[in-house]
């Protein structure tokens, strides 16, 4: 007998050996008859679980993002959107949905709209103009976040989870039909439950469930349209640019989206005009694109300008599977001028040509200062070629952080 059960163990040890190192795990649950593995079940567990994100909704597909134009291994759960990118290294190796931002969206409500905090209240973000001034909110933002590796759960953990505060502290009647204190952050949305029993008093909306959905926008609440979303204005010696962000609110792709700048000097006299279309031809739903409108030989006594925007409804899907690999910044010889250079690779299966590379600069307050473009140095990529690519970016000033967005078209 003694023999038998050692033979037995000795089996098992040699079985556990020859697994797969770091096996994935896997949770099933009965409630949405959805399972978690591999990296998302490990990241669930990881940044807090069932109370932070919910049961999943969704098996894990490929699906598209709507901001990048790009698809990834997404999995939605309750309260939010996981999305693979082997392409970074972990911990971003998989990135949330910005929710609260999505459903706001969804309902027709423009959150840089909203009145702000004052500055003086406690816990006050500049970037957003909000504060988390509840204190049970604060507490519950403070003692939560993803795990960045910092000692305890630092400040940047908390923004990585849920993002910056995008409204004032208000009473809502939320998805389940409850009345409750609420607040909005860019990844979620907090609820005050005072009757429930600790630690649940702070809840999290379910926007996951809510965004997923995708109801249409209430009564009474703005058409969904193309909107400018930042924008900013700089000049040289004899031109006048105007540089900004517009984003597709609508449930169809647009195309050629222009925008018309109208200049008025100091009287209000209309004293120029000029237009110009965003750098991304196809903007598919909810996705972001930059533009810059150049006024040639503009009057010196511009006081103001005002911005409109007009597109068509395509059923046209813009080119996928163009990968940036890499990308940084390096000094110009001349003035405050910056190159991004950086390789992409053609991954759609297909010769690509043209691909085109588009870099928006923003200010440390999110508002657009710069929108540069460039082409890959090779005109035509076969599946899996890669090429270099640089842009000249030429007012760099105030420039905080930059993104690139990519775009190609079949020969």
């Amino acid at each position: 007998m003694r023999r038998t059960y050692a033979w037995l163990m000795a089996a098992i040890l040699t079985l556990a050996l020859l697994l797969p190192q770091g096996a994935a795990a896997r949770s099933c649950f009965n409630e949405t008859s959805h399972c978690i593995d591999g990296r998302i079940e490990q990241y669930w567990q990881q940044n807090g679980g069932l109370p932070v994100f919910g049961f999943p909704i969704s098996a894990q597909v490929p699906e598209l993002n709507r901001d990048t134009g790009r698809t990834y291994e997404t999995q939605w759960f309750e309260r939010n959107r996981f999305e693979l990118h082997p392409e970074n290294a972990a911990p971003y190796d998989v990135l949330l949905g910005r929710l609260g931002d999505d459903r706001l969206r969804q309902l027709g409500i423009d959150w840089q709209t909203l009145s702000k905090a004052n500055p003086s209240d406690p816990h006050y973000f500049p970037q957003t103009g909000q504060a988390i001034s509840f204190e049970p909110f604060w507490q519950y933002w403070r003692s939560h976040g993803l795990e960045l590796g910092d000692r305890g759960i630092s400040e940047r953990e908390s923004l990585a989870l849920f993002g910056y505060p995008i409204s004032p502290l208000r009473m809502e009647t939320n998805s389940s039909g409850d009345t409750v204190l609420t607040q909005w952050f860019e990844r979620a949305r907090f609820e005050w439950h005072p009757n429930n029993p600790e630690p649940y008093k702070v809840l999290l909306g379910l926007l996951g469930n809510e965004v997923r959905s995708a109801p249409q926008p209430a009564p009474g609440q703005p058409t969904p349209q193309v909107r400018v979303l930042s924008h900013s204005s700089y000049r040289t010696d004899t031109s006048f640019y105007i540089v900004g962000e517009v984003q597709n609110d609508t449930a169809g792709n647009q195309r050629f989206v222009k925008i018309v700048a109208s200049l008025y000097d100091p009287a209000g006299r209309l004293v120029a005009t000029d237009f110009a279309y965003t750098e991304l031809e196809i903007l598919l739903p909810g996705q972001k694109a930059p533009f810059r409108v150049l006024v040639f030989d503009a009057p010196a006594d511009i006081a103001r300008y005002e911005l409109q925007v007009e597109s068509d409804v395509t059923r046209e899907q813009p080119l996928g599977g163009l990968t940036i690999l890499s990308h940084a910044v390096r000094q110009a010889s001349y003035g405050n001028a910056r190159y991004i250079f950086g390789e992409v690779r053609n991954d759609s299966g297909g010769p690509v040509e043209y691909v085109k590379l588009v870099a928006t600069l923003y200010n440390a307050q999110g508002t657009v200062v710069g929108v540069e473009s460039g082409y890959a140095s090779l005109d035509q990529l076969t599946p899996g070629q890669v090429s270099p690519f640089e842009i000249l970016v030429f007012n760099w000033n105030n420039a905080a952080r930059y993104e690139l967005q990519i775009q190609g078209r079949r020969p």
